[in-house]
């Protein structure tokens, strides 16, 4: 996990004045009018996260530094870049010229190029990192990032668009697209969190086997749970094994359960592990009571382990474009929220097609889901800040 603790940045948008700040660890928000650098300011932190200043070609700044914690680390990495000056730049050495869509990669077929355009692509700009990075350290920091393109998917007038590209443009496409990125998200979240379930069984069936074959004392054993608690706590533990229905009645199972010391450290165990099991799931538990709060109508929304499945009135599955763009929305930053844990969460413009009531509500949602979060966000609401103190909120 990482998060970001302060910034300064030279030229930004334009501006003389060097712009400093130092973030909160939990709410950051950044507010002004068009053109005031909102978004050339999460790019800039976006890339410092990333380690890639290959993004930064077209945002107007000079120089920048950011300083971000490591939690695995316990240390404040100090991250500076700079744009090269035009007389000592390379800029124009390389010409590229772009080719029809159908050979195209489909990342680059959503981008603002067209076919057999020719564009001049820079130098290089890297970021430069103090103290320097330990050796195990690959890619960038841990982090969320929603641009204002998590809409529009680089979607263009048609009327600039060759046959082929006007295909790849379509509002299937887009949903498509959506459906697809979403997927993948919740999939590698629900990995993680399976991984976590299977180290907290493995753990606990190793406890139990030592509790089998060295069995406590009945002088010595004392019961934490109540007959029925640790009755429940293993019948849920088997269920998760796919051994349900083999304990027996809980009339049987509390008379053993009063005289018996090993059934007795067995339930602690087990309880233990149903605890870690219950910790470790929380966020997706909290993010389906929220989203069963908010969304209305008639859909509902089915979570399992691999897929997010959007059910009609009758059971049908009739897909996630069948959501409402505001329901993307929170859904897609609900999402990004629980993949990253506690790392810093980027987000331009989180109000994208939201009632004024669930922009009202979406930071403490935010927080309620993922309270270990760091949020930046850049926004035009004041619905989005309206609850926050004047220390959470920036203006540009």
């Amino acid at each position: 996990m990482a998060h970001i603790t302060e910034f300064t940045i030279e030229g930004l948008a334009g501006r003389t004045e060097p712009y400093s700040r130092k973030l909160n660890r939990d709410v950051n928000v950044f507010f002004g009018l068009n053109g005031a650098g909102k978004t050339s300011l999460l790019r800039i932190l976006q890339s410092a996260m990333s380690r890639d200043g290959s993004m930064l070609d077209t945002v107007p700044f000079e120089r920048a530094e950011v300083k971000i914690y490591s939690v695995d680390y316990d240390k404040i990495f100090a991250h500076t870049i700079e744009r090269p000056h035009p007389k000592h730049s390379k800029a124009g050495r390389g010409r590229q010229t772009v080719p029809s869509p159908e050979h195209m990669p489909p990342e680059m077929t959503t981008g603002m190029m067209f076919a057999g355009e020719t564009f001049v692509y820079h130098e290089e700009i890297r970021w430069n990192v103090t103290p320097p990075l330990p050796k195990d350290s690959r890619g960038g920091w841990s982090h969320g990032w929603l641009p204002t393109t998590r809409v529009f998917f680089g979607r263009l007038p048609s009327w600039r668009l060759t046959a082929a590209q006007q295909q790849l443009y379509t509002e299937r496409a887009v949903d498509r697209l959506f459906a697809e990125a979403l997927s993948a998200l919740w999939s590698s979240y629900s990995a993680r969190l399976l991984s976590q379930v299977r180290k907290a069984q493995e753990a606990g069936l190793s406890n139990i086997l030592q509790a089998v074959l060295s069995p406590p004392k009945k002088s010595k054993t004392k019961r934490r749970l109540d007959s029925t608690t640790a009755y429940n706590r293993i019948i849920t533990f088997l269920r998760r094994q796919g051994a349900e229905g083999t304990l027996g009645p809980l009339e049987v199972f509390a008379a053993k359960y009063a005289e018996d010391p090993q059934l007795v450290s067995v339930a602690d165990h087990i309880d233990r592990v149903e605890q870690d099991i219950e910790k470790a799931s929380a966020p997706r538990a909290k993010l389906e009571n929220l989203i069963r709060r908010m969304f209305s109508g008639p859909k509902e929304l089915q979570f399992s382990d691999t897929t997010i499945k959007v059910l009609a009135k009758d059971g049908r599955d009739i897909g996630l474009a069948a959501l409402s763009s505001g329901e993307k929305q929170v859904l897609r930053i609900f999402t990004e929220l629980l993949h990253v844990g506690g790392s810093a969460v980027l987000i331009d413009e989180p109000e994208i097609s939201l009632h004024i009531d669930w922009q009202r509500e979406l930071i403490k949602s935010m927080q309620l889901l993922s309270p270990d979060s760091q949020l930046v966000l850049a926004t035009h609401s004041p619905e989005i800040m309206a609850d926050l103190s004047d220390s959470r909120i920036f203006r540009l």
